[in-house]
């Protein structure tokens, strides 16, 4: 199947209308301070990140298309030779200049520089190289390729180059100063919002604004949602659970922790409802009205009641 992108590196995203659409999924960790960010592009997708949150029209919760939603329209030239690249963090003021992204710095910054050096040390790819920092500004690298704007059921082959790449990723970072006593350092959001494909493929991870020392489990029962479950998707539940185990698979899950992969998925998913709701507990510092977060938690219990509900499934699959 023959795929037209654009190329990109998701960099910075700024808060705009969302009403009608629905989300698709977020990130966040313990201590991990919340950021949203979105982007609208022509059709009503939204992507978000920090924790990140992808929307999608409900009735496309499986359109078979990758539509990047960032490429030239996602640009615009400024002074200096510089890209602006429109649609990421709220922080803004994200350009691209020849091979390289700048951003401002922020609280994560010394964080990812760290991280993003380990996986040069040792040879991890899948992921930006850090290039230094001066002028308030953090430089990485750009990665070419596409990312898609929307969620939609991947190929077998996909969803197993996602799983390999995840624990590629993992593994770089075992028995690092980063992780400290954690067994690796988490991206904490390893969707299909997060991964530039090329050639249809998932190849490298990016935004790693919410990576943090955690258990293999947090990233893995996220990814597995995200690239394979969807409440509302026409996929049938069984077919869904054979791609759980293909990502679990690649992936190379084991027992006794094959065992809690089921649990895994649904801690996010919890995760992700609660989330939602303590921020409807502060409007203030919300990012959305009232009625869009009421929406994003109603979603977030429908995705967590679905797996509940098709456990059995899951957990037969993966034995």
């Amino acid at each position: 199947m023959a795929h037209n992108f654009g190329t990109a590196m998701v960099t910075s995203f700024r808060p705009t209308d969302q009403s009608g659409i629905e989300p698709r999924g977020h990130s966040s960790h313990k201590g991990t301070v919340p950021r949203i960010s979105i982007t609208l592009v022509p059709a009503p997708i939204t992507l978000m990140s920090d924790p990140r949150v992808t929307a999608i029209p409900r009735a496309d919760c499986c359109k078979p298309i990758l539509d990047l939603g960032r490429g030239a329209s996602a640009m615009a030239d400024v002074p200096g030779g510089a890209i602006h690249l429109f649609g990421g963090r709220m922080t803004g003021g994200v350009v691209r200049v020849g091979d390289s992204v700048r951003r401002p710095t922020s609280a994560s910054s010394a964080f990812v520089a760290a991280l993003l050096a380990i996986f040069e040390q040792r040879e991890f790819h899948g992921a930006p190289r850090y290039l230094g920092q001066a002028d308030g500004m953090d430089s990485l690298s750009f990665i070419p390729g596409e990312v898609p704007a929307n969620f939609r059921h991947w190929e077998d082959n996909q969803v197993a180059a996602a799983g390999a790449l995840l624990r590629a990723m993992h593994d770089a970072t075992r028995d690092s100063e980063l992780a400290g006593r954690s067994p690796v350092v988490c991206h904490h959001d390893a969707s299909p919002s997060n991964c530039v494909f090329v050639d249809g493929v998932p190849t490298a991870w990016i935004d790693f604004d919410t990576a943090a020392p955690g258990s293999p489990l947090e990233d893995l029962g996220y990814a597995l949602w995200t690239w394979c479950i969807a409440s509302k998707c026409t996929v049938p539940v069984e077919r869904q659970a054979e791609q759980v185990k293909i990502l679990a698979d690649a992936y190379g899950i084991q027992r006794p922790e094959r065992g809690a992969v089921v649990d895994a998925i649904l801690e996010r998913q919890a995760r992700n409802a609660r989330f939602w709701t303590e921020l409807m507990a502060s409007p203030e510092n919300a990012p959305a009205t009232p009625d869009v977060l009421a929406s994003r938690v109603e979603w977030s219990r429908r995705e967590l009641a679905f797996t509940a509900q098709h456990r059995s499934v899951f957990e037969t699959a993966l034995a």
